[in-house]
């Protein structure tokens, strides 16, 4: 799925128009300039909302403790396999590393982890660096710098996680009549989850807030740009 938003976005709109046109850096520019800007509030916003750090580490060891489960995702089992070696026989009964059957341990923080202990670290560690995943798919550093606001066309940047996996997205598109910024969320599995993540109520209020924020942020400009613009006059 690929998240769209509308909330308060006809304000922030009204105001944008507005504040192009007193900008002296012109339309385009000032698209790019308020849209990074919404950006950098919302990544701030989200950033407020994900669960204190190793907080979810320390319930789902809990949860273990007490007797639950953890399902450790195929994705965070091959990878632990690839790094160790491991290959499972035909059946998918027996693991074996280096074509002996296993019996393999590794030294972990000063203690010795077996297999199943390790696949377990792997997915408390995956599922704890998802914890801003939200607030990191809207962080793009520098964007109105990177954006070439003179340039007709489409301009897109990416947000990718260090496990390569694609975000969110950027477009910026510019043509003679008029200049617009795209932000979305969805078109893979990672990317839409944090479409799904993004509607819930307090996400949704974060993206209102954002933008009430970058909108305010434009009206002080435009109201000081008037007042200069009356005191002128009145000389």
């Amino acid at each position: 799925m690929t998240l769209t938003f509308q909330t308060n976005l006809d304000e922030f709109n009204s105001a944008l128009t507005r504040y192009a046109a007193l900008s002296s850096k012109g339309a385009a520019e000032a698209v790019a300039k308020k849209g990074a800007d919404f950006g950098f509030r919302l990544s701030r916003k989200l950033l407020t909302l994900a669960p204190d750090k190793g907080s979810v580490r320390e319930n789902r060891l809990a949860a273990l403790a007490s007797g639950g489960g953890l399902k450790i995702r195929d994705k965070i089992r091959q990878r632990v396999y690839a790094k160790l070696g491991v290959s499972q026989t035909l059946a998918g009964r027996k693991l074996r590393m280096g074509g002996k059957k296993l019996s393999a341990s590794k030294l972990v923080g000063g203690k010795r982890l077996n297999l199943q202990a390790l696949l377990v670290r792997a997915e408390l560690n995956a599922r704890e660096s998802g914890r801003g995943f939200s607030a990191f798919s809207a962080r793009y550093k520098s964007l109105s710098q990177q954006l070439a606001a003179d340039r007709f066309g489409e301009q897109r940047r990416k947000i990718i996680d260090r496990y390569s996996r694609f975000l969110s997205e950027v477009g910026f598109k510019r043509d003679r009549d008029s200049s617009n910024l795209t932000f979305r969320w969805g078109g893979n599995e990672s990317s839409g989850k944090m479409a799904v993540a993004l509607q819930k109520p307090r996400q949704q209020a974060a993206i209102a807030a954002a933008l009430d924020e970058a909108r305010a942020d434009m009206m002080e400009y435009i109201i000081r740009k008037q007042t200069q613009a009356a005191r002128t006059m009145a000389i």
